[in-house]
């Protein structure tokens, strides 16, 4: 991937990827509103999407990305029809790394790849599937920048559509499926990017859950079992976030701006216990 803009800064880059709530879709108020700061910029790479339906049951979404990417200082995406900033946990996460992590004449750059309503049913983070090749490209075109950047984290967060998608099965079919695919994808990660990158991923809306119970709960114990096997990884448990359906809003699959605030500061917080008990 070319990247349009840089120039020879150093950075410390973290990586965010999966679908809807990694990409951000909190609504409400907070107490901590996002102020743009230069130390924290965003790797993007704009895309398209297309939704198809290969079936009256699945809907799959098709992704047609840019050859090209962007920096630019982080920012909350705006939801004109909405009238409001939108929320993103990986922000917190870089903010509170920035302020305890960042040594002087670095940056932390986010390396910004999820897209919402994908998953591994869709064909879209296998090793041969659009959205892995993409985060691929995006992260390996961030380290051939400077010869000193580096991987400081890997955020995960993705798996609902996986339990909406495979709503059908049962538990066991559900959770073998997204075993599989999870754990390629996992140690793909720790093969290309090193063992020692801290790898943390987190659980889904209680709304989500409820409606598909069965599915969505076997993919949450995938992902809870393969971060207590590995380490420097770990689960954020998320039960007591709220959604944006709590706030009033139709939406019950994402968490409200607030709850996302709360997710990227203990997505930090588990870093930083790893970070202290490597040392």
């Amino acid at each position: 991937m070319k990247i349009l803009n840089y120039d020879n800064t150093e950075y410390d880059i973290i990586v965010v990827a999966g679908q809807s709530n990694a990409f951000g879709n909190g609504l409400g108020g907070t107490d901590n509103p996002w102020k743009e700061r230069e130390d924290v910029l965003m790797l993007k790479n704009d895309f398209v999407t297309c939704h198809k339906r290969p079936t009256e049951d699945t809907v799959y979404i098709d992704i047609n990305a840019q050859e090209d990417g962007y920096i630019e200082v982080a920012k909350e995406r705006y939801d004109q029809r909405l009238d409001q900033t939108i929320g993103n946990f990986s922000l917190t996460f870089a903010k509170m790394y920035a302020d305890k992590y960042l040594k002087d004449g670095r940056k932390a750059l986010i390396v910004f790849t999820p897209v919402g309503g994908t998953g591994f049913v869709g064909k879209h983070w296998g090793q041969e599937d659009k959205l892995y090749l993409r985060m691929r490209d995006m992260v390996d075109s961030a380290l051939k920048l400077n010869k000193n950047n580096k991987i400081v984290a890997y955020l995960w967060h993705q798996g609902e559509h996986d339990g909406y998608e495979n709503r059908n099965l049962s538990y066991e079919g559900s959770r073998d499926f997204y075993d599989e695919k999870f754990t390629e994808f996992f140690n793909s990660i720790r093969e290309i990017y090193g063992q020692n990158v801290p790898f943390i991923c987190g659980g889904f809306t209680n709304d989500t859950i409820e409606e598909y119970r069965i599915t969505t709960e076997a993919v949450i114990d995938v992902l809870k079992k393969k971060m207590e096997e590995n380490k420097l990884t770990k689960y954020i448990d998320t039960s007591d976030l709220k959604s944006n359906k709590a706030l009033g809003y139709k939406d019950p699959y994402h968490f409200c701006k607030r709850s996302l605030e709360v997710l990227g500061e203990r997505y930090f917080n588990a870093f930083d216990q790893m970070i202290k008990e490597k040392q």
